[in-house]
């Protein structure tokens, strides 16, 4: 049976051969079929400062890495080191995911340590890096994203390009294209056209996936229908964008708003749970405006439906007879019977 020995044992065997007469050592070298003691010392040394070199490097996992080829290699993982090495082959996949517990311990044994070590899964996506129209095109999905969003923080971006990219010295990058519906979810797709030095113009699609984090506002408290809204009755929050129904509210204006339907305590306040309060709210007390000729009489009333201006509503006097009319002012109506 063959005896696997390992770095260490290998120079505790053979140090002691190191030791005296050049030629002794040779001569004793030559026993155990080592041919030059130099040789050995040298490759000895050069194998121990090369582990000793990868026990010091700490390697921080991130949730995602970008690849070109079929493995996931050293430099993927950590740009300063000096050597690159194969790290993990991946299946004929565009994208593939490791349990991040599997992927420390292959580093470990390969030598390295691992530091702030948390996420669940790590995924690994083939051949999405590309040339340096991906971080103009990258700050353009930025720029879209912040004008959708008064708050954002961006943490990470994958693009995916549907078909290829341009070359930088023959095309100059124009405008990003992407609709509304995309910019609610932390992944979809879009488009950008680049313009080569005759005006010709070349369109890219794209697929992408972000992670970024939003500001919004949440109920405190259960909200009926009709509720006029005050910042008392909100909360700030902030969360990870995934997939929205519609853009998040920053922040309530005092009595500028209304629940449009019942909202549950600890809801993210969307724009599609209000609506713009109106000008005159139901209940209100109201000057009721009769005009007869040059002649203007105002009367004390009480609103019976809500409106803007110019809206048709219905107000009862104080001697309770109901009357249509024309909404004019937050306080005003216009009698028009």
């Amino acid at each position: 049976m063959v005896k696997i020995l390992t770095i260490y044992k290998i120079f505790v065997k053979i140090s002691p051969y190191f030791r005296g007469n050049s030629s002794v050592v040779e001569h004793n070298l030559a026993k155990v079929g080592v041919a030059s003691s130099n040789l050995v010392s040298r490759s000895i040394f050069i194998l121990l400062t090369f582990f000793i070199t990868l026990q010091a490097d700490k390697i921080k996992l991130k949730e995602h890495y970008c690849i070109n080829g079929d493995f996931l290699m050293l430099l993927d993982l950590k740009k300063d080191v000096k050597a690159d090495m194969k790290i993990l082959e991946i299946p004929n996949v565009s994208k593939f995911q490791i349990p991040s517990i599997k992927l420390k311990e292959i580093l470990n044994t390969k030598g390295f340590k691992v530091e702030n070590f948390s996420e669940n899964i790590i995924s690994i996506t083939k051949n999405c890096t590309t040339n340096s129209n991906l971080k103009v095109l990258e700050n353009a999905l930025k720029s879209a994203y912040e004008e959708a969003y008064e708050e954002i923080e961006f943490k990470d971006f994958l693009l995916l390009a549907q078909n290829s990219l341009p070359k930088d010295d023959n095309y100059i990058f124009k405008e990003l294209n992407i609709n509304d519906a995309n910019l609610k979810k932390n992944r979809g797709s879009f488009s950008a056209i680049f313009l080569d030095e005759r005006g010709l113009s070349k369109r890219v699609f794209f697929k992408y996936e972000i992670k970024a984090f939003i500001s919004g506002v949440k109920a405190k408290n259960n909200l009926s229908k009709g509720t006029i809204l005050t910042p008392y009755m909100v909360e700030k929050t902030k969360f990870e964008l995934s997939n929205l129904s519609d853009y998040p509210l920053l922040s309530i204006e005092d009595n500028e708003w209304k629940i449009r339907h019942f909202v549950k305590e600890g809801t993210l306040l969307l724009r599609r749970h209000i609506d713009k309060k109106p000008l005159l709210l139901k209940q209100e007390f109201v000057h009721a405006v009769i005009k007869d000729g040059g002649l203007e009489l105002s009367i004390p009333a009480i609103a019976l439906t809500s409106g803007d201006k110019g809206d048709r509503v219905r107000v009862r006097s104080s001697d309770g007879k109901i009357y249509n009319a024309t909404v004019i002012s937050s306080k005003k109506v216009l009698i028009v019977e």
